[in-house]
């Protein structure tokens, strides 16, 4: 199984960024893809994490690069040392520390202009969605493609 987690406020204008591109995929029906759209990373989701073989972590982040694309990830302790919250490398982390699993993973960051509460999401967010979907569907195209020759 392939999970995709997208992660934003959805009340706070391109902070819901990666939660609209997952949700976007979501609508897709990939066989074999499992998405969840959540408000903020959490310890729980260590278990969905460990029962893939790959998971993508898509979120908003205001840093003023522009789109990367799918950079890979490896586990690693959170960057914070608040217990409430979690990165992506952090839950890694836990994934293998408790699960024992270490599935491939990506983070793909959507370029954020403005948290503001209530505003629509920017230009830049707009087509950062729109190119985190594209690499999202290219990287479960690729999978599909391999799975059907595997099965020929």
């Amino acid at each position: 199984m392939q999970l995709i987690i997208g992660y934003g406020n959805t009340l706070r204008g391109d902070d819901a960024a990666g939660r609209a591109a997952v949700e976007a995929i979501a609508e897709r029906r990939y066989p074999g893809v499992k998405t969840l759209s959540v408000h903020q990373l959490m310890p729980e989701l260590a278990a969905e994490i460990a029962e893939a073989e790959c998971v993508i972590f898509v979120d908003a982040c205001a840093s003023g690069e522009p789109f990367q694309g799918m950079v890979p990830l490896a586990p690693a302790p959170p960057h914070a040392a608040l217990t409430h919250y979690l990165d992506p490398c952090g839950l890694l982390l836990m994934a293998s520390v408790l699960y024992r699993a270490n599935p491939a993973a990506y983070m793909i960051t959507i370029p954020a202009e403005s948290f503001e509460p209530g505003s629509p999401l920017s230009d830049a967010s707009r087509e950062g969605v729109l190119a985190a979907i594209e690499a999202m569907d290219a990287f479960l195209h690729g999978l599909n493609g391999k799975e059907e020759a595997r099965n020929a």
